[in-house]
Parts: structure tokens; sequence; C-alpha cells
């Protein structure tokens, strides 16, 4: 059975689950029964995966929903159900997509190196925050590098001998 199975026939018996840390806490009007707990306890990583919000705050079970929504209604507009499938998942990726980039947009500050995190320098003169890690103009970056270099212009003269 899968999570969603699982949690559905925890609905379906007036079973609520919730996520408390990294523990699923139940709460019911009475002992749920033991089919119930017997298919949360075997889904229950799976779960917690599903009920974790992520970093926007959502959680697998939101985006669940947006593909069950786009599903329904393409479906009931006549569209095949492979293709009314497809269009579910996009709508779905997109969502989080959508939240995930409001979310770096959110954070992003211009001011500050996207490598390092430190204050932007003249020797870090980087004001894009969305350069990829390791792109010339960091100086976390530039030191290390020099350095390294420089060890290897080191080692690699010629000493005469003798």
């Amino acid at each position: 059975m899968s999570a969603l199975d699982a949690l559905a026939l925890a609905r379906a018996h007036d079973v609520t689950v919730e996520l408390k840390g990294d523990q699923l806490r139940l709460l019911s009007r009475g002992q749920p029964p033991d089919d119930v707990l017997g298919a949360l306890k075997a889904a229950k990583p799976e779960i917690v995966a599903l009920v974790a919000p992520d970093a926007a705050g959502s959680t697998g079970l939101d985006y669940w929903r947006v593909f069950n929504e786009r599903f329904a209604d393409r479906a009931a507009r006549g569209v095949e159900p492979e293709l009314a499938r497809l269009e579910a998942f996009d709508r779905a990726v997109n969502e989080w997509l959508k939240r995930s980039f409001d979310l770096i947009d959110a954070s992003t500050d211009s001011t500050r190196c996207a490598h390092c995190g430190k204050a932007v320098t003249q020797r870090c003169s980087r004001l894009d925050p969305m350069r990829a890690a390791g792109m010339p103009g960091c100086t976390t970056i530039a030191s290390s590098r020099g350095a390294r270099r420089k060890r290897r212009r080191q080692s690699n003269r010629w000493r005469p001998s003798g």
C-alpha cells in the first residue's frame, strides 16, 4: 500500500495524521482500527516525506492536490487520461518551481557574494547573486586558487643541484 493510500484509509476512518518532528501523530476519536495502524506503520517513511514541509512551507500533499485538481479539470473537459496526467504533472512541477524561486528571489541579497556570502568588496566585485560558485572575483575562491598556483609554481621550479 502506498503512502497516499494509507493516508486515504486513515482519512476514511476519521484519523488525522500530523507530523511532529520526525514522528507521526495520530488524532482520532478513539483507538484507530488495526488495519489503519498497520498501513500507516508500513508506509511511515513515505508519509513523513509527504507531510514534511519544504523550504517554501509546502508539503508533498500540497503538490499532490495541485496534480489532482488539474487532472480532474482536464479529464472533465474530455482530455485523454494520459495527456491529462502529463498536464497535471507539469502543473505540479511548475507550482513547485514557482514557490521555490519565489523563495530564492525573496532571500537574494545583491550586496553579498553568491559563493562565500561575504559583503561585496573591491576584490569580490560580483554583483550578480545568481553566479555559480567558483566564478572568478570571489575573494575566497581567488585567495585559495592563488595560494595553490603559487605552491605549484614553487614546486615545479628547476633548482640547481649542488
